[in-house]
């Protein structure tokens, strides 16, 4: 990988994300958003990951250290022409951004967003930075494309990590609204074109009469079940935002969604092939304290 080829992906990051109030204003450090560098950085650069825990941090947070542990363990950094290796620093959302800013608060003015100086600087900052936001029983992972993880590795080592897989939406659930399902779901069938997803809402409805003989999930995984019926997508009801992925208005038909009750009895259950691997990777998930 050469350093050109990142300076270059910054390059795109920052013209994406800096804030003018018209065309001809100066192109300075200063019209750099944090927050939208984050989203083009992190997410529409790069794939971030989801871990779901078996306990929540109510119970223990040895959970946290467990997981920061099993993420230096289990990193990788692609090879960049003369740069020294990279090991990766955890920070959270809030740390990122503020030092973002204030590194773009200290850059003189006169130096150009389009600048290879300027750029240098920024890459200086955010080359080894890895986001981690921990939420009350989860934690979500912002990589750059060059530092990647091994998954697989991770979950069976773990003791605490219930499940975990790629990252397509995470968003408050005050907050979300179907606008922003669609473009959370079109940036990931674009980036994975081929096959279909298969979507299973982990909700009370449909598991928690089946469920019970498994003790542990009344100290983490039962928090994260959805009241299906209860539950809102902006002013629709969820249930009414599945019918519409279901029926490819909203965002095209690529989705097959569980119907209720025994999800395995599904029409669409006997034949994985035609969903690939993905049926792990979009489990219905909104709450959890989570921000956005």
């Amino acid at each position: 990988m050469k350093l050109n080829d990142i300076l270059n992906t910054l390059r795109s990051c920052i013209d994406s994300s800096k804030t003018r109030e018209d065309d001809q204003a100066e192109e300075t450090p200063s019209s750099l958003s944090a927050n939208k560098f984050f989203t083009h950085w992190f997410l529409e650069n790069s794939q971030p990951y989801y871990f779901l825990f078996s306990q929540n941090f109510r119970v223990t947070n040895l959970q946290g250290a467990e997981f920061l542990a099993l993420a230096r363990m289990h990193s990788r950094c692609a090879e960049i022409t003369n740069e020294s290796l990279i090991v990766p620093e955890f920070v959270r959302s809030s740390v990122f951004k503020d030092g973002l800013a204030d590194l773009v608060a200290q850059i003189s003015a006169p130096a150009t967003l389009d600048s290879q100086r300027f750029r240098k600087r920024i890459w200086s900052y955010v080359r080894n930075k890895v986001v981690v936001d921990f939420y009350y029983g989860s934690v979500g992972l912002f990589r750059p494309s060059h530092i990647d993880f091994d998954l697989g590795d991770m979950c069976g080592e773990s003791g605490y990590i219930h499940s975990c897989g790629k990252l397509v939406l995470l968003r408050n659930a005050a907050k979300l609204n179907e606008s922003g399902i669609r473009s959370r779901f079109d940036r990931y069938l674009a980036a994975n074109p081929d096959g279909r997803v298969f979507l299973i809402p982990y909700c009370h409805e449909d598991f928690s009469g089946k469920d019970r003989h498994a003790q542990f999930l009344s100290r983490g995984l039962d928090e994260v079940k959805l009241y299906l019926t209860k539950s809102s997508v902006g002013s629709t009801s969820l249930m009414e935002t599945l019918e519409k992925l279901r029926a490819g208005t909203l965002c095209g038909d690529k989705f097959d969604i569980a119907g209720p009750e025994d999800y395995s009895a599904d029409k669409h259950a006997d034949k994985p092939s035609q969903h690939d691997n993905r049926r792990a990777e979009l489990s219905a998930k909104v709450g959890d304290g989570v921000s956005g």
